[in-house]
């Protein structure tokens, strides 16, 4: 009989089952069921499907996992049980290292960021593969985090725009009762069109500024590639503060990795590396983000997000 402790490592070891036939299934939106069994607790009915967009055409696919309602996953990481999570592949980052540390930093600096960590996984008894095991936006990590999961999760909207056909991924998570007025009436507040003065109010009335601020000067710092034209996610607190704020997502092309220059481009301001990157007219854009260019814009917020970027380079990076 094989046994489950056979498979040594200094990570958590995920055992994964797929019948044959469903392998392929399980790299497909379609999706399949599966088992799950780590530290000794055996999942049965476990809804495995591809997760990701440009990733999901890689060798190796990054997975969204769904546990019954009735038998969470308890797994190693922060919190508590969570019935929605993945496994991320990475195969676009050898590293490894790029997604984590911006999540890891997000998280060091006060932002709601998912828990993202390695793990060995096994598919039917043999080794598969080191991935990562992180967090998905939806209402478990809201909670973790202290946040209202009754509020609205806008996950990937782009450049943050009313016109919903130019958000690529857009993705209401949470509040699905309702519809997008929310989020249409936030993209026409911060719009350009409204001035300085129009969008200085809808930053300090209708924004989490320090969050913000944070979110923002972390960003810019690892050199995040895809939040400022399809990543950028948000949070609007409905029912209590009323404010808005972003939730760190899908950084995995960052520290000057940029799938759209075909490699690393660290060290040049017009790919990633200026800190006023995602403002209009800053760099070579792939169109200017409404959240970064109204910050960029009004001048206190600007000075705001200076004054954070170098409070966190000296108190991370420090002193060469």
């Amino acid at each position: 009989m094989w046994n489950p402790n056979s498979v040594t490592s200094a990570l958590p070891v995920f055992l994964l089952f797929l019948a044959p036939q469903a392998l392929g299934d399980a790299d497909s939106e379609g999706g399949a069921h599966g088992c799950v069994f780590y530290d000794g607790e055996f999942y049965d009915n476990v809804f495995i499907k591809v997760r990701g967009n440009t990733t999901a055409g890689f060798p190796k696919k990054s997975h969204r996992l769904e546990f019954p309602a009735e038998h969470p996953f308890r797994h190693p990481g922060p919190g508590g049980r969570v019935r929605h999570t993945s496994l991320m592949a990475e195969w676009g980052d050898p590293t490894y290292l790029r997604q984590h540390l911006s999540f890891w930093m997000q998280a060091e600096t006060g932002s709601a960021a998912p828990f993202h960590y390695p793990v060995r996984v096994q598919l039917n008894g043999e080794f598969w593969q080191c991935a990562m095991h992180s967090e998905v936006l939806c209402e478990e990590l809201l909670a973790r985090h202290g946040l209202d999961p009754e509020g609205a999760l806008y996950k990937a909207v782009g450049t943050l725009t009313p016109d919903f056909s130019s958000t690529g991924g857009f993705e209401k998570k949470t509040r699905r009762r309702e519809g997008n007025e929310d989020y249409v009436a936030l993209a026409l507040a911060l719009h350009e069109r409204n001035g300085l003065d129009g969008r200085r109010r809808a930053l300090f009335d209708q924004m989490n500024v320090p969050a913000v601020i944070n979110y923002l000067a972390v960003a810019r710092l690892t050199q995040e590639d895809d939040d400022l034209w399809a990543n950028m996610s948000l949070y609007h607190d409905c029912d209590g503060t009323g404010e808005w704020r972003p939730i760190p997502f899908d950084m995995n092309v960052s520290w000057g990795l940029s799938f759209a220059m075909g490699g690393v481009e660290a060290t040049l301001d017009d790919h990633r590396s200026h800190p006023f990157f995602g403002a209009d007219n800053v760099g070579a854009n792939q169109g200017f983000n409404r959240l970064y260019d109204a910050v960029v814009q009004v001048p206190e917020t600007r000075e705001m997000l200076l004054r954070r970027m170098r409070t966190i380079l000296d108190r991370w990076w420090q002193p060469p």
